[in-house]
């Protein structure tokens, strides 16, 4: 259990350092969501809760879910991440590091 929580602890640190690129000035107000959050690890967690999207010239960002903040860039996509339509809901993935399903409210 303990090793569980320090691989959590370590990848959200990680993402969150990862994640954290200058924004963009002239966002639209963020959107309330739901968000799913999948490591591709050995743990088999799945971290869930309330979330904002926010969408600007292609960009998407996905704050305040817990204490995680996501940036997808358009001009990555294809590169570091992969963006798919799952249902209505918004996937985004990073192969061999996470599966980020967004669902609306």
């Amino acid at each position: 259990m303990r090793s569980t929580t320090l691989v959590l602890a370590a990848a959200a640190a990680l993402v969150t350092v990862s994640e954290s690129l200058l924004r963009a000035d002239g966002l639209a107000e963020p959107v309330d969501a739901y968000c799913t959050l999948d490591w591709h690890n050995d743990c088999t967690s799945t971290i869930e809760g309330p979330c904002l999207v926010n969408e600007h010239e292609g960009h998407t960002y996905v704050d305040g879910f817990l204490y995680l903040n996501f940036s997808f860039l358009s001009h990555e996509e294809g590169v570091t991440y992969e963006r798919s339509d799952h249902q209505g809901n918004d996937v985004f993935v990073r192969d061999g590091h996470y599966s980020l399903t967004v669902i609306p409210d």
